[in-house]
């Protein structure tokens, strides 16, 4: 009967949100309109420092970016996995009950009493769902940005061929004949028609700090410096492109040199740490028996704990590894 009710309020739910969506568009679309006018016209309030840090990292990772209205709509995603989650998790475990036991694995399991899942086990997961779309924005957008510092010399031999025309023109250009994988194509051609496009001397250099943000490079802020220069002035990029470009060409081949020397330790540190974790658990297990080490590894508290911690710690290890692999092309 419970179930029944679940389903026909599950239901309902769809049903309206159906009905509203439809009704409400129009008023998104107005808003929407209405934001991108306000942030043409530099009205919008300061915003804090959450808004700001996701506003970056969608700048460079969403496909469909759009200022202000991409955070906006990265909360409401949150915002509905969690609402979803909590109703969906609530739904199957609302009837269901634990049986607390002892942790000694090695004597009868006395029973302690049982406890309803209910409500906090659905916050405690929908929580946990709720932050995966930050956790996997935040991957990607940490791959990216050190791929936004190679892609940028990429970038920069391309605009070299078209120095000889207005900034503006240049930089369009350019955007339309890096390939897809340059993870610096959309960024570019929303600062370029920045530079047709703006109103106020602010708005132009709030669009350059952000391209600049993004990439993280002492290379983007002369890049930046550079075009902003010329632009004003009327002047050539040139020659301010090629040494741009040597001295990236320059700072590439010492970054490889040393990648090639560390990449080995690297590895070998990683499996180092695997092998460890095998011959600890496996001398372990082998000097008090299997069936004994099974039951203090998966049936305490202690155990469960220390076995989570170790796969963290093994995944953390070969995620830092891989980054490692692969330093950010700067002088830092």
């Amino acid at each position: 009967m419970i179930i029944i009710t679940w389903f026909f309020m599950l239901l309902s739910l769809i049903s309206l949100s159906g009905m509203l969506y439809p009704a409400l568009t129009p008023y998104i679309r107005k808003t929407k309109q209405r934001i991108r006018m306000l942030n043409k016209l530099g009205k919008l309030k300061k915003r804090n420092t959450s808004f700001t840090h996701l506003e970056t990292m969608l700048y460079l990772v969403a496909k469909n970016y759009e200022p202000v209205a991409s955070v906006y709509r990265f909360f409401i995603l949150t915002l509905l996995l969690f609402v979803g989650s909590f109703f969906t998790i609530f739904f199957f475990t609302s009837e269901l009950t634990l049986t607390l036991t002892t942790s000694n694995p090695f004597g009868n399991m006395e029973t302690m009493g049982n406890v309803n899942l209910g409500k906090g086990f659905s916050l405690f997961i929908s929580s946990l769902v709720a932050t995966t779309p930050y956790l996997f924005l935040r991957v990607r957008y940490i791959s990216r940005k050190v791929k936004a510092g190679y892609d940028l010399l990429e970038l920069l031999k391309v605009m070299s061929r078209h120095s000889h025309l207005a900034v503006d023109t240049a930089l369009s250009r350019t955007a339309d004949e890096l390939p897809i994988s340059n993870v610096l194509k959309r960024p570019l051609k929303l600062l370029s028609f920045s530079f047709t496009s703006y109103m106020y001397e602010e708005e132009l250099g709030r669009e350059a700090e952000r391209f600049v943000r993004v990439i993280g490079s002492t290379f983007a802020v002369s890049f930046a410096a550079d075009i902003i220069h010329e632009y004003k002035t009327g002047g050539g990029m040139g020659r301010s492109l090629e040494t741009l470009i040597a001295s990236m060409e320059s700072q590439l081949f010492n970054i490889l040199e040393g990648k090639s020397e560390m990449s080995d330790a690297i590895h070998l540190g990683t499996w180092i740490n695997m092998i460890s974790i095998i011959v600890i658990c496996g001398g372990t297990a082998m000097s008090i028996g299997w069936s004994n080490y099974a039951r203090l590894q998966f049936q305490t508290v202690q155990g469960v704990v220390f076995l989570g911690l170790i796969f963290i710690s093994t995944m953390a290890s070969f995620v830092i590894g891989l980054f490692l692999n692969k330093p950010r092309l700067d002088y830092k």
